[in-house]
């Protein structure tokens, strides 16, 4: 699920008794009429019978409302205009690559994780994609987040987290990966896909699950791991999610999914202090 500054919730299913599709929830139209899971046809956009909708990325500016959605063919933008919903996919020189990850860089690019190891970008201004990925990662991709409009967090299978500045990248093929910026070796998951271990972004924060029942916490930008007590779950953690109260005066928190509880995590400490000096305790299930 994400969810656009216009405060409109978009839902991707994977598909089951029902087909794979899209469902765009206006956060005001949920409070004033409620809503079912089990009757979402009046909701429902573009059913896939064929394909599998995988992850969605609203756009983050302001006064548009369009999300990136990741999926078994490849990349689709969803827009809607004049409360009409209209879908349009990227044109790949050379066939449709299986995205599992999408995110933006600013309001325009497309960054696009494809399960084969390739970083992608697609300028929706023009609708082309190139045939050559932009970046190639050491291993399948998981998830793909972009830090800021030059730098990108990739993470994927055989333990593999890294950030890549699109900048200096060199030209990347599927046989040859490209040189990270960084690399985080401490990371464990060697080979749980991107639907049974969650990653999340906050500014320079990652938090990402790993197969053996942790969160970890890097600042991807100093390449540091923080301390973190996230450990022990019972089982692995297939959903984080930060959530930032500090206009609130609440602080950071991270919010963890495992097996069947939510428990609810938050940096300790006064607020003026660096986050890496501040311990992280458990405060809700």
């Amino acid at each position: 699920m994400s969810v656009s500054p216009s405060r409109i919730l978009l839902a991707t299913t994977q598909g089951a008794q029902l087909a794979s599709a899209l469902y765009p929830l206006h956060f005001d139209a949920i409070a004033r009429d409620g809503f079912s899971w089990n009757h979402p046809s009046g909701s429902m956009v573009a059913p896939n019978p064929t394909g599998v909708y995988w992850a969605s990325a609203a756009n983050p500016g302001h006064g548009v409302c369009s999300f990136a959605i990741a999926a078994s063919s490849g990349s689709i933008l969803l827009r809607e205009n004049e409360d009409e919903w209209a879908l349009e996919r990227s044109q790949c020189i050379q066939g449709q690559h299986e995205a599992v990850a999408v995110d933006w860089l600013g309001t325009n690019v497309v960054l696009k994780g494809c399960r084969e190891g390739a970083i992608r970008l697609w300028d929706t201004r023009s609708g082309a994609e190139s045939a050559e990925p932009r970046i190639q990662h050491t291993s399948a991709i998981n998830h793909a987040r972009s830090i800021d409009e030059n730098f990108i967090v990739v993470a994927g299978l055989q333990n593999e987290l890294c950030t890549y500045d699109i900048r200096y990248a060199k030209r990347a093929s599927l046989a040859h990966a490209t040189q990270p910026y960084d690399r985080f070796p401490a990371y464990r998951n060697n080979a749980l896909n991107h639907l049974s271990i969650g990653l999340d972004l906050h500014r320079n924060l990652v938090a990402a699950a790993t197969d053996d029942g942790r969160v970890q916490i890097f600042d991807v930008k100093k390449g540091v791991e923080l301390e973190c007590r996230i450990k022990n779950l019972g089982a692995n953690a297939a959903c984080v999610r930060f959530v930032d109260e500090q206009r609130s005066g609440n602080g950071l928190k991270l919010m963890v999914a495992a097996g069947p509880r939510i428990d609810g995590w938050a940096f300790e400490g006064p607020g003026d202090r660096d986050i890496h000096d501040r311990d992280m305790a458990h405060y809700c299930t």
